[in-house]
């Protein structure tokens, strides 16, 4: 069916299932039988909303209860949210791995260095989230939150990704044009190569940055 369907729309990458209103009526009897990837993701509000709920009824996510767990368990924890976390987004989810990415430091109450990020499937290896390990070891209320803000952030990309590259699911059309002039006309800005600012202004990580500061703002208010 979701061949068939992906033939009849002729689209590339294919667009999600339901994206058609005749389509959506087609599969309405069998919807909650058609894994999520297919169908169009929640809105950016509604997944925000989610997320947060999410967060808030997962065991051991608190801190208080974080600083409990041994460095196994959080790196377990962080991967069960990722998984819960793209159910959410209509996308694969990627696993969460802890690397030693350099030194992270706090001033004025804001962390500097090299937090994580998210790499796309290769001929060499799969798609993957990796975070700073130092972030992940530390009680830290700060690297805590950073370990948060990061899981999201980088899982937004991921979204990002599967949008671009695998099947639309994402609602806003505009943020679909602004996600693939980024990518496919001028490529991802890295920081080293093009500067700070045109790195931070980018577009998908402008968003990604929005969309983890909405969530962990929604998570707060939660808590």
């Amino acid at each position: 069916l979701v061949q068939r369907i992906d033939e009849m729309q002729d689209c590339e990458p294919p667009k999600a299932l339901d994206s058609d209103p005749q389509f959506a009526e087609l599969i309405e009897p069998i919807r909650d039988k058609i894994p999520s990837i297919y169908l169009e993701a929640p809105t950016d509000m509604e997944q925000v909303e989610q997320i947060s709920d999410t967060m808030i009824e997962m065991d051991g996510l608190r801190l208080d209860e974080w600083k409990n767990l041994s460095l196994e368990q959080r790196v377990e924890l962080l991967n069960e949210l990722e998984t819960q976390i793209a159910e959410i987004e209509h996308r694969p989810a990627c696993p969460i791995e802890v690397e030693d990415l350099g030194e992270i430091t706090e001033e004025g109450g804001q962390l500097q260095g090299h937090f994580g990020y998210h790499s796309s499937s290769t001929i060499f290896s799969g798609e993957r989230i990796v975070i700073n390990a130092e972030l992940v070891k530390s009680d830290n209320p700060l690297f805590y939150r950073e370990v948060l803000d990061t899981v999201v952030h980088e899982g937004r990309h991921s979204y990002q990704t599967y949008n671009l590259e695998h099947r639309e699911t994402h609602t806003s059309r505009g943020d679909l044009t602004n996600w693939h002039i980024n990518m496919e006309r001028y490529g991802y800005q890295n920081a080293q190569l093009w500067g700070f600012k045109a790195y931070w202004m980018q577009p998908i990580e402008a968003d990604a940055r929005k969309f983890a500061e909405d969530v962990l703002t929604a998570y707060k208010k939660k808590l």
